[in-house]
């Protein structure tokens, strides 16, 4: 597949839930297993008519605001190239099941 005129998305956490992670054991020397991640959900309200959310597990600031931007640059890429809202969101959902594709051995 050729590649898109934007960026991938971030990848999904590792390693997945209940699978063992390497190097750490629990208390009886097994060992330890991966914990499903917490799934979370940031809104901001702008203005009276438009909101942004962003939901995905095991959020803090930091990934959010690594979220926010990488987005942004897309949105200006976008820009750039001419394209169209429609168009755009087009791209993401296509990468968007890439990605979860990807993440799920397909």
């Amino acid at each position: 597949m050729s590649p898109t005129p934007l960026d991938s998305p971030i990848p999904g956490p590792d390693p997945l839930p209940g699978k063992p992670v390497a190097g750490r054991t629990n208390h009886r020397g097994r060992p330890r297993l991966a914990s499903a991640p917490t799934t979370m959900r940031v809104t901001a309200e702008l203005g009276r008519e438009y909101t942004v959310t962003v939901s995905g597990p095991d959020l803090d600031l930091r990934r959010v605001l690594t979220l926010l931007m990488d987005l942004a640059s897309k949105v200006r890429k976008a820009q750039h190239q001419q394209m169209s809202l429609t168009t755009f969101i087009s791209l993401l959902r296509d990468q968007a099941a890439l990605a979860h594709g990807e993440r799920n051995g397909g």
